[in-house]
């Protein structure tokens, strides 16, 4: 079910949060939001994309199977997040990762061609996204370097840091360090007893979570090689 987004909604994008008054009413016109309940697949890879989404509030994972099923997550995305932007500029673009709510998300999608439009109209977004493409980027290659060259614990404790720093109250799970890492269950139960006994996560009372204690973690990660 789709409806026409708030005003509020859309300064909550962060490529939209510094428009003004009649820049607003003008992405509003071109928009759609769209709710998911928690682990519902908004996109899957390989599928035809034709819109750019900004993430009003919820929590999205984006990732890829490999041929034998095992699934590995690039990374996750937050409310004032984006994905799809590179279909803007293809016409023959396809999804190139899959996108699942890991809880009850909100976003806003404007299709490709609107999205054009709108940035003949607002220049300004067009260098917005070419930003967010070169911090994909980035982030791409500093994964590449850390499944490469890092061991376990410091792979674990980077990933871990990252999300701390984009949530005030983060908490983990077993299976999303598994699924960012690659490694087998086994391996990150060992490291997770290793930060427990640290002091630097403690168990929460829902089964497989944990709350993260970000200062001790940034310490241990420096000397986790």
């Amino acid at each position: 079910m789709t409806n026409i987004p708030l005003k509020e909604n859309i300064k909550l994008i962060k490529i939209f949060s510094s428009l003004n008054e009649e820049e607003i009413n003008l992405i509003q016109k071109f928009s759609s939001k769209i709710s998911f309940s928690k682990n519902t697949i908004i996109c899957l890879s390989g599928e035809p994309a034709t819109y750019f989404a900004g993430i009003i509030n919820g929590k999205l994972k984006v990732s890829s199977f490999s041929e034998s099923g095992k699934e590995i997550a690039f990374h996750y995305l937050y409310p004032g997040d984006c994905f799809g932007e590179m279909s803007i500029f293809d016409n023959e673009s396809t999804r190139s990762a899959t996108i699942t709510s890991l809880s009850q998300s909100d976003i806003i999608i404007i299709k490709n061609k609107d999205f054009i439009n709108l940035m003949k109209e607002m220049p300004s977004i067009f260098f917005k996204i070419g930003k967010i493409l070169s911090e994909r980027l980035r982030h791409s290659n500093k994964k590449i370097e850390l499944l490469c060259f890092c061991s376990l614990k410091r792979k674990v404790t980077d990933y871990l840091i990252e999300c701390c720093e984009k949530e005030n109250y983060y908490t983990c799970s077993q299976k999303e360090i598994v699924e960012f890492t690659g490694a087998s269950r086994e391996s990150i139960s060992r490291v997770i007893s290793e930060l427990r006994q640290n002091g630097i996560i403690t168990k929460e009372s829902k089964k497989d979570n944990f709350k993260i204690d970000l200062e001790k973690l940034k310490t241990y990660s420096e000397t986790s090689e």
